[in-house]
């Protein structure tokens, strides 16, 4: 009996010693690791920002708006940055999420005081230059992390 125990007890923790190697990452897109980098022509105002599905955003004060991504290849076609009134945002299409790349960096340049800035899913926001302004609103979930530099009066998160 003592014998099927410890068979038992080894093929377990066998299998569990296995398991490890599995890629759990599913729903992930890899990238390929040839860096690009694209222009993305968007120039309207805004005063927010936006960033889910693993993007890793840097903001850069400017003189006139700009959003350049640096990544691999062929995550290009999976990047959507778009406005929805005065919000930047960088999300991926069917909401997947970015995995393991060489870059997945879109910087973005910006002109006015940021008024809101929110990271969700795994992405990632930095500035890099102190942000200034009056107030801030700061909301950041679901393993996004958000590291500034903040000269603002009011900040909410």
């Amino acid at each position: 009996m003592t014998t099927l125990i410890k068979l038992f007890i080894s093929g377990f923790a066998a299998l569990m010693l296995t398991s490890c190697n599995f890629n759990l990452q599913m729903g992930q897109i890899e990238g390929n690791g040839n860096v690009v980098t694209q222009d993305l022509n968007l120039t309207q105002d805004f005063t927010r920002v936006h960033s889910s599905n693993g993007w890793d955003v840097v903001l850069e004060k400017g003189s006139s708006y700009k959003v350049v991504a640096e990544v691999d290849d062929n995550l290009l076609e999976y990047l959507d940055v778009h406005y929805e009134g005065s919000t930047l945002r960088i999300e991926s299409t069917d909401n997947s999420n970015i995995g393991n790349a060489s870059s997945r960096l879109i910087h973005v340049t910006y002109v006015q005081p940021l008024e809101a800035i929110k990271a969700s899913s795994a992405s990632n926001i930095t500035a890099a230059e102190v942000l200034t302004g009056d107030k801030i609103n700061l909301d950041v979930s679901s393993a996004a992390t958000v590291k500034l530099g903040l000269d603002i009066r009011d900040v909410e998160a």
